[in-house]
């Protein structure tokens, strides 16, 4: 679920599997890590993917 869902993450500059850094940790994609890895992959959702984007997450 969790590749489907980060796929969904909209990402600018280099592809995911290509980041030599962590992304920023104000951006979608550090929230939505943090909330996986604390809550487990299967918790990662489209709605949680929508609120990592608007900031709410």
């Amino acid at each position: 679920m969790i590749g489907r869902s980060l796929q969904q993450v909209e990402l600018s500059g280099p592809r995911l599997g290509d980041a030599e850094e962590p992304p920023a940790p104000d951006s979608p994609l550090a929230r939505v890590l943090a909330f996986a890895a604390e809550h487990g992959e299967d918790a990662v959702t489209e709605e949680r993917i929508e609120l990592a984007k608007q900031g709410r997450l």
